[in-house]
């Protein structure tokens, strides 16, 4: 009786400890309670102290740690701390994929959506953003549906793809409104705008600007300093004194001095032919814009200006610098979209593979239930229920023939699409590779015709007198766009002159100016030398043609395989 008593003590308390561990501390759960509802109000240095303040061994449940790890993480996002890693929202993550309301799931996957941003990890962030999108219908927290879209945005803008851009702006722009917040509204607008003069809707425009005339008082510097930027960009060229109204009205509203956008207001003067002015707000925007040096706007605009003023060398030094920086952006964009259509085609290669498992294992299990029927029967039905189940195996294995040839089919289509979306990509790496070539033609011109207009021959003297810097650039471009052709004349054991002589003949150059430009006397001997390791008689083609030729060849080679 004794020993049932302290049994029973003993099942009660560990009962009691079981629930109090279960159970969310009231001080802890206080706490977040407060941080949540300032979390959009209140300074986001007060919240982040008050959620310091918690001791992490305190959290003693998994709804608690959650609900810690997803404010700490918005809040870290909101005082401008960038998160590479998402060691701190994990908790929620695994969480609230099971759990919690439309609201908690939205803002987990948004907040991790911007930790693989900061990460650089711009397809995995998309991943997160489409995911979160599946819970805006039961959101009704505006404001964190007007950020998902409004990140959107901003990744699909970095990508040029514009259209998607603006219809995301004008969801983002229509929950801020939404939510009552009227600044974030006019800044979704403005980019709303901002994309609409990139595709040239002019309608689109026209509403845009009408409606953003009206929300100026309600809009922050930041927000009124992109909107006067982008009305700048939207004004016509022949409407001078509207724009020189327009610049007036920018630079006396915006108070603070940094926060305006000089590169605006500098390709609003060289619009209206007032050059003097562009040169000069063009000189301040390095000023106040330290990232100026990674901006292509700010090469294009002062290469338009300087050229304008009758700098042609210094425009020529702009313009060498924005045609480098879209070349690395688009070959970046060139990458990311590679890399994501290889994810898509293997993400759907295993849902194929996942399907056709799930129908075999799905066929066995009817299978083996049929058999295990037919071996409960009499044994005086047996003969026909075997002839029975023979017949019903027979139409399964055709269904399954059925099935199999449909999954086939279905594969075939995928892996089409694939490369197609291949191509597609190849066509934005040969549109990079054609703007070099406009590069190529010119140097070759000059060197061809020796009389090109006064302001280009002084750039291309500059540019053509080191014949190293150049022999060294073409090298760097033919090993880069055609990495097969460059291995090929390698393993012909040709040397590196010899193969700077290929090079030059691939930008057009003949024999006679390729001897000229690199001072040799002899370059009938070192062109028949290359003819000799070719493979070429005296009676073949042009060393030229054969080159041209070869590198197409190898080329499209390298694409159908």
């Amino acid at each position: 009786m004794k020993h049932l008593r302290y049994t029973l003590i003993f099942l009660f308390m560990s009962a009691s400890l079981f629930l109090i561990s279960c159970t969310d501390k009231p001080h802890i759960k206080a706490v977040l309670d407060k941080a949540e509802e300032v979390m959009e109000t209140e300074d986001p240095a007060v919240v982040y102290t008050m959620l310091d303040s918690i001791h992490t061994e305190e959290l003693n449940t998994r709804r608690l740690k959650a609900r810690y790890a997803l404010l700490y993480s918005q809040v870290m996002d909101k005082n401008y701390i960038d998160l590479a890693t998402d060691s701190i929202i994990r908790p929620a993550v695994k969480y609230y994929r099971h759990h919690g309301s439309a609201e908690d799931k939205l803002k987990t996957l948004y907040y991790l959506g911007r930790i693989k941003e900061n990460a650089g990890d711009n397809e995995g962030a998309m991943r997160c953003y489409i995911e979160a999108e599946r819970y805006v219908p039961r959101n009704e927290n505006h404001l964190m549906s007007g950020r998902l879209y409004s990140a959107k945005k901003a990744i699909y803008y970095q990508l040029y793809q514009f259209h998607d851009a603006e219809d995301n702006a004008v969801k983002a722009a229509s929950f801020f409104k939404n939510a009552g917040d009227t600044s974030r509204y006019a800044k979704e607008l403005s980019a709303a705008l901002n994309t609409s003069l990139i595709l040239n809707d002019t309608a689109g425009q026209s509403a845009y600007i009408e409606e953003l005339k009206q929300l100026i008082p309600f809009m922050t510097e930041p927000v009124k300093s992109a909107f006067y930027s982008t009305l700048l960009s939207a004004l016509p060229t022949d409407s001078t004194a509207t724009i020189k109204t327009t610049i007036n009205e920018y630079i006396s509203t915006i108070k603070k001095t940094d926060a305006i956008d000089w590169l605006s207001i500098a390709l609003a003067y060289w619009k209206i032919d007032d050059i003097d002015s562009a040169l000069s707000a063009v000189g301040r925007y390095p000023l106040y814009e330290k990232r100026h040096t990674s901006e292509q706007r700010y090469y294009l605009a002062s290469a338009y200006i300087h050229e304008s003023n009758g700098d042609t060398i210094q425009a020529y030094d702009y313009l060498k610098q924005y045609v480098q920086l879209d070349t690395e952006e688009r070959q970046g964009i060139y990458n990311d979209e590679t890399k994501y259509q290889d994810e898509k085609f293997d993400a759907e290669l295993k849902r194929i593979r996942l399907t056709y498992s799930l129908i075999i294992a799905i066929l066995g299990a009817i299978l083996t239930g049929t058999i295990l029927m037919l071996t409960l029967r009499k044994t005086k039905k047996r003969e026909k229920k075997l002839e029975h189940s023979k017949k019903q195996l027979e139409s399964t294995q055709k269904k399954l023939e059925k099935d199999n040839m449909a999954l086939q089919v279905k594969y075939e289509n995928t892996l089409a699409d694939f490369v197609k979306n291949s191509k597609n990509s190849e066509m934005l790496r040969n549109k990079i590779e054609y703007r070099m070539s406009l590069f190529h033609k010119l140097v070759a011109s000059y060197i061809a015709h020796n009389g090109l207009s006064r302001p280009v021959e002084k750039e291309l003297n500059s540019l053509v007198a080191d014949k190293n810097v150049l022999l060294q650039n073409l090298r760097d471009y033919i090993s880069a766009m055609y990495p097969q052709l460059t291995s090929f004349l390698k393993e012909k054991q040709l040397s590196e002159q010899e193969i700077d002589i290929c090079n030059l003949y691939l930008i057009g150059l003949r024999g006679k100016e390729i001897g000229h430009y690199l001072n040799i006397s002899r370059h009938y001997i070192i062109s028949s030398d290359i003819r000799k390791k070719l493979g070429l008689t005296e009676h073949d083609t042009n060393i030229d043609l054969y080159l041209i030729h070869l590198r197409d060849q190898l080329h499209e080679r390298k694409i159908s395989n």
